[in-house]
């Protein structure tokens, strides 16, 4: 199972790149479909060799795939955790890749997570490219020809056109 997690995370993050950078869509292409198909992989192992312990009266183990594909297996009445949850609606922000983050947390926030969360919704929240360009660049005091910073502002166009 841990496998399969992992081979999901670095889809999400792939996605997460071609979300936030259509222009390398075609160069990510490849790579996203090798991760499709090795979660997909993981996924017939999980299903094939698994077992999950049901919390029935009698101590009997079930495997993944039986439960998947047994139609005489009920969950009526479960509902996922967060269905109950009420939330806000989010507001559109800047998304960014895994490595972004951690790349630009170095610079945005100066390694302050809290920091750049704070930055970053400044950026989402500034109106246009334009005036995000110079909270970068003036209130930020951040270079634009370091190539760091001027990845930050490529993405914050890509967000804002």
């Amino acid at each position: 199972m841990k496998e399969l997690k992992n081979k999901v995370y670095e889809l999400e993050g792939l996605l997460e790149l071609c979300d936030s950078r259509p222009d390398k869509f075609s160069e990510l292409a490849p790579l996203v479909e090798g991760r499709l198909a090795a979660v997909n992989a993981a996924w017939r192992s999980v299903r094939e060799h698994d077992t999950v312990v049901t919390p029935a009266k009698e101590d009997t183990e079930i495997s993944v795939a039986e439960i998947i594909d047994n139609p005489d297996i009920s969950v009526t009445g479960i509902q996922p955790a967060e269905a109950s949850v009420q939330r806000e609606p989010e507001s559109r922000r800047i998304a960014l890749c895994l490595n972004d983050r951690f790349r630009f947390t170095k610079i945005l926030g100066h390694g302050d997570k809290v920091e750049f969360e704070r930055r970053l919704g400044e950026l989402s929240d500034a109106g246009d490219y334009e005036r995000a360009r110079d909270i970068i660049t003036d209130s930020y005091a951040l270079d634009p020809d370091d190539p760091d910073v001027a990845d930050l502002i490529e993405i914050v166009k890509t967000y804002y056109e």
